[in-house]
């Protein structure tokens, strides 16, 4: 379980870093410019490592840059990395760090809403192999987690909009009184914490009970499935669309799987699709075929003996993981929900 400290004071950082032999701070281009002035100046004059921004680049050659850095600078066992940035970046350090000496203690300090509520928490890194997504990762917890919704300040207004179907998600499968509640996007700081506070609690306790995705943590891939093909091959065309899109339009796929397989009721079913429509941009997949994403589909984690598995939902607030769909039936909900 990761230990999160809810701040509005990053001074509180300066305690907890101390006793480290050294101390690094990964950022993007986008991080170094927007987030890195927020944090004290006495982390300012630490080792930086920068990466270029966007999902692309959370491959093997960033993680050899970073890989290479902490071993020109002489890095050992009792080193710190801190992953400045969003779910990018802390996937990328958190696999680096939990490879370097076969580990070194990394936190993570999520800008993005994206990274409060999901990637910087549960102890999954990675990175992606070609354009599939997180092929190669590790299971390693950060030491901390630094949740300040400052950074949220800097986002670009579709990166925090898109952001909201990891929120959603949540809802969905564990907590359908948030989903009643959650007609418009939180405006104050204090609306920002108690949904981000909400969507942690949810994948802290799922991730407990299953740290490693032998079972009940599988539910946290709702939307997924589908959703990383599509952002895997908006990559590989050269059209990339945001990780929250992608999520967004895999999760109507795949709640309409949901009707299909004899669980979601078709009333929920439409809620779901309004909801996800308020809140977020479904990506567009005019050009994709759909060949062209179970191929993708082929490739995913939660797959066993070639068969496509999927986490759905039996209602709102509910759901369930292990179920194995069919190429025809992907398709058929593929196309009409999406084409």
């Amino acid at each position: 379980m990761n230990s999160i400290l809810y701040t509005h004071d990053l001074s509180q950082l300066l305690p907890i870093v101390e006793g480290y032999s050294a101390v690094f701070i990964l950022v993007d281009s986008n991080t170094e410019k927007y987030c890195l002035p927020l944090l004290p100046e006495e982390l300012k004059g630490k080792d930086v490592i920068i990466v270029p921004a966007g999902e692309e680049n959370k491959n093997l050659a960033s993680c050899t840059k970073i890989l290479h850095v902490l071993t020109e600078k002489n890095a050992d066992r009792h080193a710190l990395l801190i992953n400045l940035g969003g779910g990018m970046i802390t996937d990328l350090g958190g696999f680096a760090a939990s490879t370097y000496k076969r580990g070194i203690d990394f936190f993570n300090v999520p800008t993005s809403l994206l990274g409060m509520v999901d990637a910087a928490i549960g102890g999954k890194t990675g990175i992606n192999l070609e354009n599939y997504k997180n092929q190669l990762g590790t299971f390693q917890i950060a030491k901390n987690v630094i949740v300040n919704d400052i950074f949220l300040d800097t986002l670009p207004d579709a990166e925090f909009k898109s952001a909201y179907a990891e929120v959603l998600k949540y809802a969905l499968i564990a907590d359908k009184e948030m989903w009643n509640e959650l007609n418009s996007v939180p405006e104050t700081s204090r609306e920002r914490m108690d949904i981000i506070k909400r969507c942690i609690n949810i994948k802290n306790e799922i991730t407990l009970s299953d740290p490693h995705e032998k079972a009940e943590r599988k539910l946290l891939n709702f939307g997924h499935t589908v959703g990383h093909a599509i952002e895997g091959l908006s990559h590989e065309k050269n059209k990339p669309v945001l990780h929250g899109e992608a999520i967004a339009a895999g999760m109507m796929v795949e709640s309409y799987l949901s009707i299909a397989k004899g669980e979601l009721s078709e009333p929920e079913f439409i809620e779901i699709l309004s909801k996800i429509k308020l809140f977020c941009n479904p990506a567009n997949i005019d050009d994709f075929s759909i060949e062209e994403l179970l191929a993708f589909m082929r490739q995913d984690k939660k797959n066993y003996k070639s068969e496509i598995r999927f986490s759905l939902l039996k209602s709102i607030g509910d759901g369930i993981f292990d179920i194995g769909i069919s190429e025809e039936e992907i398709a058929e909900a593929i196309g009409i929900v999406l084409k």
